[in-house]
């Protein structure tokens, strides 16, 4: 697995009008600082297109919000993430049902996975790119675990997200959020972070309006609202001695 990146000619120069149109130079503390202060000889060496480590190919690209993968040479672009773990494929994994479910739905979205899955017994972890206007998108660090969600799935999420240098952080759970989580969720730090239901995940895209409406005119057209019975109705009986 290759550890080092290589900026093809023609990334490069992507790079280069997207730090010219924030004003910075190429060696600028600025520019470095945003690109998680890697070294000037790293800077240099990107420049001159020579090879670097990854996670400093990838820094540089973010620092001026351009996919990476734009931008490296041609006989690179399959290199995988290397800090991505040894991990389970999910085909294969019997694990969390909660992983599948969150796959199934966001490959239903048609948002893109990147390589990085990370299928354990208690958790599972992807990456997901949205789209946000033309030629962006958002990293965002996907974290489901099956029963409730506590304190310390927020914080391992945190640390994931900090880790893969993503956007944003979703703690998915199937059950319920402690209360505790939520009340994390309102700090400042936390600004990256979200938690929510699998149920609400539905929710934020799903429109079951139109399904709904649909129903609603059959409910009609059936006649099913005149004829039906209710379940909790009840039948007077009359005793035939008292009339009563």
């Amino acid at each position: 697995m290759a550890l080092t990146l290589t900026a093809s000619e023609q990334g490069l120069k992507i790079v280069d009008d997207a730090r010219k149109k924030k004003g910075w130079n190429k060696s600028a503390p600025l520019f470095l600082e945003a690109a998680g202060n890697i070294s000037r000889s790293s800077s240099d060496k990107f420049w001159a297109r020579q090879t670097i480590k990854y996670e400093n190919f990838v820094a540089i690209c973010k620092a001026v919000d351009v996919d990476w993968q734009t931008v490296v040479e041609q006989d690179d672009r399959d290199v995988n993430d290397p800090r991505q773990p040894a991990a389970n494929k999910l085909d294969d994994f019997n694990g969390l049902k909660i992983a599948k479910q969150i796959h199934d739905w966001l490959t239903a979205l048609r948002y893109e996975f990147e390589e990085y899955q990370d299928l354990q017994p208690e958790y599972c972890e992807f990456i997901i790119r949205i789209p946000v206007r033309r030629g962006r998108f958002d990293r965002i660090l996907i974290r489901g675990v099956q029963s409730e969600a506590k304190v310390r799935d927020l914080q391992a999420l945190q640390a994931s997200v900090d880790r893969h240098r993503t956007d944003e952080g979703w703690l998915i759970v199937n059950r319920r959020i402690a209360p505790a989580v939520r009340d994390e969720l309102e700090k400042s730090e936390n600004e990256k972070l979200s938690c929510m239901t699998f149920d609400e995940l539905i929710d934020e895209e799903a429109d079951f309006e139109p399904y709904l409406e649909w129903l609603e005119e059959e409910v009609i057209k059936r006649g099913i609202d005149r004829k039906y019975v209710s379940l909790a109705c009840d039948k007077e009986e009359i005793d035939p001695g008292t009339q009563h």
